[in-house]
């Protein structure tokens, strides 16, 4: 009876740690089993929700703006942009040979990975030819002329080296602001085949080396994301000692947290912020926005027929209200230009003149003398939205649209007559165009290999909305609209 009685205290004792252990990391008010709040004195916790989910910590796989952001505080870039400028992050100085082919970096020294080991030009070397053959695989995405630099990177010592290139490239160094760019620890993601990939609660999740503001503490799938601050960062302290991200998939859910003070911000955009402020009204009083790097452009196919044409091209621009657009995606974006006034008569007359002067062909015009479109968008709400309020837009003038969505960007210019691309901030243009500039654009093209098939023209930018309680000091990178945890302050309660 004794060993009975032991072996039943022993039985309670360990199903009392499994429910403890369960319970760990779980929030209050939460379906995503959120990690509590750091308890710890002097240790200052920044909590939000993070969306879309990320997939990835690895930078050359990063692609969403939750992962690009994640990626900025990991690691960093040799280059940086400040405003309308370009500065050193970790090179401390550079310099371009006079034929432009070569440019030189020197290396900021004493910079610490986050394993402790000191950055040297060996990490740089890999980081930057491993991110290149990335780069040219996704090309048409970036927008812009890589191939024409044939650029190759030597290590002349621990904290020198030179990229080369086979043409002039005086603005080469603007190109390595890019996340995917970012510099990695060669030895632990030569170690780790899965490097940058989430784990769960039974296989953790290996830690990704960067040398930026914050570094990995954990992260399981569908759950939470959590990074420490870097005490030895080499660009100063962050006040943000902690930065704890919750995945929800209800942003209801993560609306709720806010209000009952479990979130300091919550992230909403076009496809949910209106949605919460209705079910929770009390948010407005804590909502902001601001214009992220996000644009998007209206794109002609020139190999169509229909858009082959410029009268057309004419026709169809002029008809569009590209207030109504505005007003159709709830605000969600600026506008970069206006097309049109939304003068649906004349178009029409002209389109009319045209389709009765031309032999389309029955892929392009149904029998009636209809022209007949597709109009694509890269998967996601807002470019649907955008596509939408132009097909009801276009019909009136007799046109037929198709709206079609498509998984990447060049089937989406290579199947559409017209279409909807986002190009994400970390796609800078070559040249450093500013939204600005863009109406001197107008046809500019998307890339060398297809410039003389399409051309594109700057529609909108687009907004992030955020809901911040007042003892947030809230900024955000104003080149990109995502949050600049490295300016962020919390006043302690």
């Amino acid at each position: 009876m004794k060993a009975l009685g032991v072996r039943i205290i022993c039985w309670v004792m360990i199903f009392s740690m499994l429910f403890t252990l369960n319970g760990c990391g779980r929030g209050t008010g939460s379906e995503n089993n959120a990690p509590v709040v750091h308890k710890k004195v002097n240790i200052i916790t920044f909590r939000t929700n993070l969306f879309p989910e990320p997939t990835t910590l690895d930078p050359v796989k990063a692609r969403t703006e939750s992962e690009i952001l994640l990626i900025n505080c990991l690691y960093d870039t040799l280059f940086e942009k400040n405003g309308s400028s370009i500065k050193g992050r970790l090179a401390e100085r550079w310099a371009y040979s006079e034929d432009g082919k070569e440019l030189t970096i020197h290396l900021k020294k004493g910079v610490k990975f986050h394993n402790g080991r000191s950055l040297t030009a060996e990490d740089v070397e890999f980081s930057l030819k491993r991110a290149a053959g990335y780069f040219r695989e996704q090309y048409p995405l970036y927008g812009i002329r890589f191939f024409d630099l044939g650029f190759n990177v030597f290590k002349e010592n621990d904290y020198t080296l030179s990229i080369t290139f086979s043409s002039p490239a005086f603005n080469f160094h603007e190109i390595l602001t890019l996340p995917i760019f970012s510099i990695v620890n060669k030895e632990a993601l030569e170690k780790n085949p899965e490097y940058g990939a989430p784990g769960d609660y039974f296989n953790p999740a290996a830690p990704v080396v960067g040398t930026g503001p914050y570094k990995f503490v954990e992260w399981v799938n569908g759950k939470f994301l959590t990074l420490a601050s870097n005490a030895n960062y080499h660009g100063g302290k962050v006040s943000l000692e902690r930065l704890e991200f919750v995945f929800y998939d209800d942003l209801s859910v993560a609306a709720h947290d806010f209000v009952a003070h479990d979130l300091d911000v919550i992230t909403l955009d076009y496809g949910n912020y209106s949605k919460i402020l209705k079910e929770y009204p009390e948010l407005k009083n804590s909502l902001k926005k601001f214009l992220t790097g996000n644009k998007y452009y209206l794109g002609f196919n020139l190999s169509s027929k229909i858009f082959g044409s410029p009268e057309i091209r004419d026709a169809v621009l002029n008809s569009l209200d590209t207030k109504k657009i505005q007003e159709d995606v709830m605000g969600s974006v600026k506008l970069l230009k206006e097309f049109g006034k939304g003068d649906k008569k004349e178009a029409k007359e002209i389109l009319d003149n045209l389709v009765h002067n031309s032999d389309n062909d029955e892929n392009e015009s149904s029998n009636n003398g209809t022209l007949r479109i597709v109009l694509g968008f890269t998967e996601g709400p807002v470019q649907n939205a955008i596509a939408e309020s132009i097909k009801e837009q276009l019909e009136p003038l007799g046109i037929e649209v198709s709206v079609r969505s498509f998984p990447n960007d060049s089937e989406t210019r290579s199947f559409s007559d017209l279409y909807i691309l986002k190009q994400n901030f970390t796609l800078l243009n070559f040249v450093n165009e500013n939204a600005e500039d863009a109406e001197k654009n107008d046809n500019k093209k998307l890339d060398s290999a297809e410039e003389e098939n399409q051309i594109l023209l700057p529609l909108a930018q687009e907004y992030n909305f955020y809901c911040v309680h007042n003892w947030i000091k809230f900024y955000v990178n104003r080149d990109t609209g995502t949050i600049d945890f490295f300016k962020m302050k919390k006043i302690l309660r």
